[in-house]
């Protein structure tokens, strides 16, 4: 429905607006560098978020750094290959200064959620940039290809870097230990939805998963990287597990 488009584009556009002032203010408060940086790339890093989600949508979209720019009323489309690199840069450089699991305050995001949407967006960059075939594919797809073909094999290489370093976090663990059931079913168990997945696809918007996941996912979208399969569109979500049990 449109309703959900507009509050998805209100809610990641929000996000943004308060990452921007958080990463303004604190870049010029008199604070020691210790105590402030980590709240910066913490910001940066839900920022990302922010724009990555907005990106995969609607693909060229307005680019505010700014704390200002979130009182103009106009404001020129950024291309989206332009933003990705950004958000690229900007994640690399927030890593090293973000919380490590265990240390971090209460309710912040630490590393390892920040490497996990760093690697999902190399991922997007990468296998969008390989999915594009002019006779076939959403048109949309042309732009991931133009920007990112050359660079789709060392984005994946570090996302295999990125996931062996969340996979090897001693903080968090699966679930399961029997990884074959995280996405299956049967009359014994349903782990169709559970808490653990940390990318997820699903093929036919709305039927499987959960409402609450999949409540903006349209049934199909220009800009949602993926290939059509007969009359549906292939789409992308992404969700972690932040409970240590």
């Amino acid at each position: 429905e449109t309703s959900h488009l507009e509050e998805y584009w209100s809610a990641n556009y929000t996000l943004v607006r308060k990452s921007n002032e958080v990463i303004a203010n604190l870049w010029n408060s008199p604070l020691d560098e210790e105590v402030k940086l980590p709240y910066i790339a913490e910001a940066m890093a839900l920022r990302a978020y922010g724009y990555f989600r907005l990106l995969r949508f609607w693909g060229d979209i307005p680019f505010r750094l700014a704390e200002r720019d979130a009182w103009v009323s106009t404001f020129k489309l950024t291309p989206m290959a332009d933003i990705y690199r950004f958000l690229i840069a900007d994640l690399e450089w927030a890593l090293p200064y973000i919380w490590e699991p265990g240390v971090k305050p209460r309710g912040r995001l630490d590393n390892v959620g920040a490497r996990m949407i760093l690697a999902d967006i190399y991922l997007t960059c990468a296998s969008s940039a390989r999915a594009y075939d002019p006779a076939t594919s959403a048109r949309a797809l042309k732009p991931y290809f133009t920007a990112f073909d050359n660079d789709k094999e060392s984005y994946w290489t570090r996302v295999k870097e990125l996931t062996e370093e969340v996979m090897g976090s001693s903080y968090y663990t699966l679930e399961t230990a029997d990884w074959t059931r995280l996405w299956g079913y049967s009359g014994t168990y349903d782990s169709r939805s559970n808490r653990e997945h940390i990318w997820t696809s699903q093929v036919v918007p709305g039927v499987l998963g959960s409402k609450t996941l999949f409540k903006y996912t349209p049934t199909y979208s220009e800009y949602c990287p993926g290939q059509t399969v007969g009359e549906l569109f292939m789409t992308f979500d992404w969700a972690a597990s932040f409970d240590r049990n």
